[in-house]
């Protein structure tokens, strides 16, 4: 035998013997910290199952990618258990280990695609392995469990793709988004909650909203069928983030409904675990149902795992619509500001109601591309906050036109540019009164029953 050999074979008997001694030492590292959690009895805590959206000892996620307990375990009544062990493991994976799910790596995928054909400004999320370890998957239940365990020699995992999402929403406040009831969509008869996510930009126009929703479209669905389903849990409902603006131009400028904003008393602290946490559900999704399993019970979810000290979703019992989760969120002293934001159709009414019939209809004319702004400005007839009045409702009106599909992105763009160089050219102006109609939460309670 040459040297050569000898060496070779030294060589990987060193190797081996400190890979064989490194997986001893992980190895028991995992069954320290699993006997820790034991001895705390982690798994039966209100925190941990929150986590899990456990409910009666049973998950409501039905996702099998939300899970990291083997598939044939998910339903059994040791889930917080087993799921919990099974964590502390994903944990302890070398990254080299990790396979990406050929169905996730599918969604990235479609996800990127939408996101370009709608130009949404957010950042897709990454099929690289390293961003599929349980580090990056599950930071809230690392932030839970690392406060009662002593973890040691981690993997060393960058989670690229959890820091620039981070890193760009940057959550610095919580609010719970009320729109008004929409009388032509069967889903939003009592109104909608969603929550926001206040960020670092000036304007909150460009925070995030966090909405839960039946995984279903129902403008293109028959209306009696989606009732249909939506009341029978025939529909998944999932998680999505967004841009505000987004849903501004969705709920108020094309659906005309009004919008209250209620501030959350949530600490820096409550607001990470609460984003944490809705980073680890972007691939979950549970069964939906109309009047208890909808949009405001699965925001509670949010909320609790943000406090787990709060029991908002024990307040109900057969039907949890969004106005009574707002008496639900103040009697938890959980609501500070509150801000009115009007629709579309509030803005234009309250115009309308200040101007001339003829002015009502020169501004049509202005929003349609039938008249040219500089015939407003050399009419001798008007003065000059009458021609303010006129273009700004023009303005307001062609893109209300524009967001119902009267006017192309091209029409819209001109017409919108010519409307706001000519009402630049004369000057300040103070906008028509717009009177704000009752808080939703000053009115009454329906009538449902709940535990004394």
């Amino acid at each position: 035998m040459t040297y050569h050999h000898i060496f070779l074979r030294t060589l990987f008997f060193i190797c081996f013997c400190v890979y064989t001694q490194a997986f001893a030492t992980t190895q028991d590292t995992i069954q320290s910290l699993i006997t820790q959690a034991k001895s705390k009895n982690l798994a039966d805590s209100k925190e941990w199952k929150d986590l899990l959206h456990i409910d009666k000892n049973k998950s409501e996620i039905i996702s099998p990618y939300f899970f990291l307990t083997p598939l044939d375990k998910i339903h059994s009544k040791n889930l917080t258990q087993d799921e919990l062990e099974s964590t502390i493991r994903a944990f302890y994976q070398p990254v080299s280990e990790v396979i990406v799910p050929e169905a996730i790596k599918q969604k990235r995928l479609r996800q990127i695609q939408e996101y370009e054909e709608h130009n949404i400004k957010l950042p897709t999320r990454s099929i690289q392995p390293q961003d599929y370890h349980a580090l990056c998957r599950f930071p809230a239940r690392f932030a839970f469990l690392s406060k009662h365990l002593d973890f040691t020699h981690l993997p060393n995992v960058y989670c690229a793709d959890f820091k620039e999402m981070r890193d760009y929403i940057t959550p610095t406040k919580a609010s719970i988004i009320f729109p008004s009831a929409h009388i032509n969509s069967p889903a939003s008869m009592f109104g909608h909650t969603f929550l926001l996510l206040d960020s670092s930009f000036q304007s909150r126009l460009l925070a995030f909203a966090i909405n839960y929703q039946a995984d279903a479209d129902p403008s293109q669905t028959n209306a009696i069928s989606f009732a249909f389903n939506g009341l029978f849990g025939l529909y998944t409902g999932s998680y999505s983030i967004l841009p505000y603006y987004d849903k501004i131009k969705e709920y108020s400028n094309v659906e005309s409904r009004d919008m209250w904003e209620y501030e959350l008393n949530l600490t820096q602290e409550e607001i990470t675990q609460l984003y944490n946490h809705i980073w680890e559900l972007s691939d979950a999704f549970s069964w939906y149902y109309f009047f208890d399993r909808n949009c405001s019970y699965n925001i509670l979810w949010l909320l609790e795992v943000a406090r787990p000290s709060l029991h908002l979703r024990d307040k109900f019992i057969y039907q949890v619509n969004p106005p009574e989760t707002l008496f639900t969120l103040q009697n938890a002293n959980l609501i500070t500001n509150i801000t009115y934001r009007p629709s579309k159709r509030a803005k234009l009414l309250s115009y309308e109601k200040v101007m001339s019939n003829a002015q009502v209809s020169l501004a049509k004319s202005l929003a349609k591309g039938t008249k040219e702004p500089k015939d407003i400005l050399h009419n001798p007839k008007l003065n000059t906050q009458n021609k303010q009045y006129i273009l700004e409702s023009a303005i307001e009106l062609s893109e209300y036109r524009f967001l119902k599909g009267k006017l192309d992105k091209e029409q819209y763009t001109q017409i919108a540019h010519n409307l706001a160089s000519t009402r630049s050219t004369l000057g300040s102006n103070t906008p028509p009164s717009l009177p704000t109609p009752s808080n939703p939460l000053e009115g009454n309670q329906s009538l449902r029953v709940t535990p004394i």
